[in-house]
């Protein structure tokens, strides 16, 4: 069942991919037809959920700004990549794209700043800049609640319980861990996040690893 489902996403992203070629060579488009940037946004995401990262990533090389008018739609797509970055490990791009979502969203959107600083503290804690990620990750947290966003709120327990398990802080560690992993069980049963929670860190485990979590 589980090899049938990951069959299902990767062809569904297979099929965006498509779509997203035909809709940019196309000399006209109907209205009800999403505009390339979007479809390649969502091929991208069903693509990096069966783990075909590169191939998610390749989708969405080269100046977002040029794919799309659309503010919402590149802003989407930077969240996406950065994400994408972050997996992979090439945190100076996943960092190029929060900078590039800070410029686009307005600063009254508190839910997009919510997302904009889980994926900033995500990617600071991949490459171990855990005093700078700290802060960003405290923002998600209370914006994350504040709009009962609870994917995000969930990436910044998992992210602040890294950071104090660095610490020392393993009392508090667990404290975020056990929320984290509450939150994926019920939210996104399955995802990375809550198998990156399912253990509880000691010292000894204390240690930077890759963030995890989705958009």
């Amino acid at each position: 069942m589980a090899a049938e489902q990951g069959y299902a996403i990767a062809e569904a992203g297979h099929w965006y991919a498509v779509a997203a070629s035909l809709r940019g060579s196309a000399r006209t488009a109907s209205a009800d037809v999403p505009e390339k940037l979007p479809l390649l946004v969502s091929a991208a995401t069903h693509l990096a959920a069966v783990g075909q990262t590169a191939r998610a990533l390749a989708l969405l090389e080269g100046d977002l700004t040029a794919m799309s008018d659309t503010r919402e739609e590149v802003l989407r797509a930077a969240l996406t990549r950065c994400w994408l970055g972050t997996t992979v490990g090439d945190t100076a791009q996943a960092l190029r794209d929060v900078e590039l979502a800070q410029r686009l969203v307005s600063a009254d959107d508190e839910p997009t700043w919510a997302r904009i600083c889980a994926c900033q503290a995500m990617a600071l804690g991949t490459c171990s800049r855990w005093d700078e990620a700290e802060a960003p990750a405290r923002v998600a947290l209370d914006l994350g609640a504040k709009y009962a966003d609870i994917r995000t709120v969930g990436k910044a327990h998992a992210l602040l319980g890294m950071r104090a398990s660095l610490q020392g802080l393993f009392s508090q560690a667990l404290g975020h861990d056990q929320t984290a992993l509450a939150i994926a069980m019920a939210a996104v049963p399955g995802s990375l996040l809550g198998q990156s929670c399912s253990s509880v860190r000691t010292p000894a485990a204390a240690r930077p690893r890759t963030a995890v979590a989705t958009t």
